[in-house]
């Protein structure tokens, strides 16, 4: 809900200091709530609310500025190269930092290997994985083929766009089932 706001607020941004101004306040506002969550109740728990509070804002950050894309392209006024690179540029910090904080937060309640790939847990985490590969390489398709030649390209940028929403939706949506699934327990079985 809160990319969906931003989303509405960057189509106001006239100037980059608005823009970066919006992206400021944005981390912000999702940082009390991301810090103060209960993510990682066991060891390391300073690391795991860390990782999810980066988690959280770079992947409402990416959304809202992708969509805001895509708002752009379907209305009359269309997007400039410039734009789209900008927004590509935004867009790869923010798939960095998800990754990363995601590796990172995934490490905290992950007992071993055997567990995620043994575990209700771990498989849901696969499919999240596979679909953050796509929209990586989505990701790639647009900054090596789609950019250079944007002129020629709108209307496949658009649908490609729309898929890459379509999949950072679908991956959010894993998110929520993932947050609502019990982490995998190692049981240590006495002799």
């Amino acid at each position: 809900i809160f990319s969906l706001l931003l989303c509405a607020v960057i189509q106001l941004a006239r100037t980059r200091a608005q823009f970066q101004m919006l992206l400021l306040t944005t981390t912000l506002v999702l940082l009390p709530t991301a810090l103060t969550g209960h993510s990682g109740g066991r060891a390391y728990h300073e690391l795991a609310v860390a990782s999810w509070a980066v988690h959280i804002t770079a992947i409402t950050i990416w959304f809202a500025v992708v969509l805001s894309l895509l708002f752009k392209l379907f209305s009359s006024r269309g997007s400039s190269e410039v734009e789209v690179s900008k927004v590509s540029r935004i867009s790869l910090l923010c798939f960095i930092a998800t990754v990363v904080s995601g590796v990172v937060n995934t490490s905290t309640r992950m007992p071993n290997f055997y567990a995620l790939v043994h575990s209700e847990y771990g498989l849901i985490l696969l499919i999240k994985v596979i679909v953050f590969i796509l929209i990586g390489t989505l990701g790639g398709i647009y900054r090596l083929w789609l950019i250079p030649k944007l002129a020629n390209t709108s209307n496949v940028l658009l649908k490609m766009i729309s898929v890459e929403i379509f999949m950072m939706a679908l991956s959010m949506m894993i998110g929520v089932i993932l947050s609502q699934t019990p982490y995998p327990v190692v049981t240590i079985i006495a002799n």
